[in-house]
């Protein structure tokens, strides 16, 4: 009889430990720090704890898994300009200024240090009283005939400069912002004076 009212009160108390306390029960009793129901461990090391959202992760599907497909694509659009000047035709009576890159309109000059000195169609030499001024330089460039005669000079249609001079012609751009760049035998007027880039 006394061992089967032992067994009766093992039984009885056998889930909720000798001590009579749960653990688990509530989410306050997986967070006192307290053994609650005596089996030796306590909170969330009780697996009676394991179903308390204070214990960790208990099946959550909803896991991020976004990844960002937005990737950068776009180019430098602002190339800075390149300018390249070619004589063409059979005794390069034709000059092509290409320019590559630019936005707007552009003046183009060139001059030449000879036996006479300076001559130019930049805008800002002259041969005398001779001065021309390309000013009609789109994004396409400027296409020149070579003439003989400087009284038949036309802005933006012919030039007295031609290929035979083209060890000793310095060649100028200008920009709608006000900067300039240079190329050619002597560029020192255009870098010095004018404040133009050599390029």
């Amino acid at each position: 009889m006394r061992l089967s009212l032992f067994a009766s009160i093992a039984l009885l108390f056998g889930c909720a430990g000798l001590f009579g306390g749960t653990e688990g029960a509530t989410a306050a009793e997986c967070a006192d720090a307290l053994d609650n129901d005596g089996d030796g461990l306590s909170d969330c090391d009780d697996t009676d704890c394991a179903a308390q959202v204070s214990c960790g992760d208990f099946g959550d599907a909803d896991a991020d898994s976004d990844s960002d497909s937005d990737s950068d694509s776009d180019s430098d659009a602002d190339s800075d300009p390149s300018y390249d000047v070619t004589w063409s035709g059979d005794t390069g009576d034709t000059l092509e200024l290409a320019i590559d890159n630019a936005s707007g309109s552009s003046t183009f000059g060139m001059v030449e240090l000879g036996g006479e000195g300076w001559r130019g169609e930049d805008c800002f030499q002259g041969h005398g009283s001779w001065q021309i001024c390309h000013d009609e330089v789109g994004n396409r460039g400027l296409s020149l005939e070579v003439v003989r005669r400087p009284d038949d000079v036309t802005a933006n249609e012919t030039t007295l400069l031609s290929e035979e001079f083209e060890a000793t012609l310095t060649y100028m751009v200008g920009n709608d912002d006000g900067t300039c760049v240079t190329w050619g035998s002597d560029v020192v007027y255009y870098v010095e004076t004018l404040g133009c880039e050599e390029i």
